[in-house]
């Protein structure tokens, strides 16, 4: 598998993985590359500078963050910019079950809408 996505989107560092179930994201190099079925992957353009390093699926949406950026999307390909709450760096998020918490640089934690 990884074999195959350096091949297909060159050599780069994959940070994080999310599912839905029926889409699985990763972010790959600091971008986004989504697939069906973990055999055919696509980049996905999201919109921001900002290179991404975690992802999760809140059971509703995927939320991605990365330096001071927050994204969100319903199916990983159309990506909406939201609100940090911080001006730190995010480096990872995850979905508790009832709240996204976020956390970065220099022991940031946030909850995010």
């Amino acid at each position: 598998m990884i074999e195959r996505l350096g091949s297909t989107l060159g050599e780069k560092f994959m940070s994080s993985m999310a599912s839905s179930g029926g889409h699985s994201l990763w972010l790959w190099g600091g971008g986004i590359v989504t697939s069906p079925d973990g055999v055919t992957w696509t980049a996905q353009t999201s919109g921001t500078i900002q290179t991404l390093s975690g992802i999760t699926w809140s059971g509703s949406e995927f939320i991605a963050v990365g330096g001071v950026g927050v994204l969100a999307s319903p199916n990983g390909i159309v990506w909406t910019p939201q609100a940090p709450g911080t001006n730190m760096g995010l480096t990872g998020v995850t979905w508790s079950g009832t709240r996204l918490v976020a956390v970065g640089t220099t022991g940031t934690i946030v909850t995010l809408p």
